[in-house]
């Protein structure tokens, strides 16, 4: 299922993504949005959080955090960019 995100991506994460479609990741149990796309040969996967989770567990900062200090212990996915806005927290991981 083809789906783009309902929030205004920081420019960064705009940037990266460029005009690759976003396709919904139905698997989860967080209320963070997940998409994937490919970006040449490369899969890339979009993580949004409501501006609301930020302080909470579910923080995508907090989760990029622990992704990148894990990263030098276990075999994690690659943090590629994170940044916020008024509308949310958003991480992008390889």
């Amino acid at each position: 299922m083809k789906a783009q995100a309902r929030y205004t991506l920081p420019g960064p994460i705009a940037d990266f993504i460029g005009d690759a479609p976003l396709i919904a990741d139905q698997v989860g149990e967080s209320p963070s949005r997940v998409y994937h796309f490919t970006r040449g040969n490369d899969v890339f996967f979009l993580k949004a959080s409501a501006a609301v989770y930020a302080p909470t567990t579910y923080s995508v900062r907090r989760e990029a955090q622990v992704l990148q200090w894990l990263a030098g212990h276990l075999n994690v996915p690659e943090v590629v960019r994170v940044a916020d806005n008024a509308d949310g927290e958003f991480m992008l991981t390889r």
